[in-house]
């Protein structure tokens, strides 16, 4: 907050860094988007300053080492489902963690990952697992719907088929 002063830091932008994870080294994504007002505020000082041209009274005397840092009011912490949310959302993949993961146990000893699917030959049958991304509907020149859906596990993806009979 320091070091940017262009005025393409708003609110907008900020609140989007947060929510991908961007500034989890500086403290947790709840508690960051709670204080984002505090935060842009915080950089308008800053910029101002440094507009001015006024140094500090006490920037000749480093040894003092006047606190120069933003104080963070408590919030709520973000859930593991809204990150996973922001994640997909705003960069559209999960960084910090797959939710398919939390099924993977289940599934593992009789399906094929998707990642392995290259080693399966033509005609062979095969289980697959894993958790909707996207889903497309057209409708076919006789007027059917048919889908098409994007899964995906931890290790890749596939678009599977949906005929109209289905």
């Amino acid at each position: 907050l320091e070091r940017i002063t262009d005025k393409d830091l708003n609110k907008k932008s900020l609140e989007s860094f947060i929510k991908c994870g961007a500034f989890d080294e500086f403290g947790e994504r709840g508690k960051l988007l709670g204080n984002v007002e505090n935060m842009i505020g915080f950089n308008k000082e800053i910029v101002k300053s440094i507009n001015s041209g006024q140094a500090s009274l006490f920037s000749s005397a480093p040894q003092l080492e006047i606190d120069n840092s933003i104080r963070l009011e408590a919030y709520p912490a973000a859930s593991r489902q809204e990150k996973l949310s922001w994640e997909r959302e705003l960069l559209g993949l999960y960084i910090t963690y797959h939710p398919y993961k939390d099924y993977k146990k289940h599934f593992e000893s009789f399906t094929t990952a998707f990642k392995d699917l290259k080693q399966a030959k033509d005609g062979d049958q095969v289980t697959v697992a894993g958790i909707v991304a996207t889903v497309q509907k057209i409708i076919t020149r006789t007027q059917k719907s048919m889908l098409f859906v994007k899964i995906e596990d931890d290790s890749g993806s596939i678009e599977v088929l949906v005929f109209p009979n289905l």
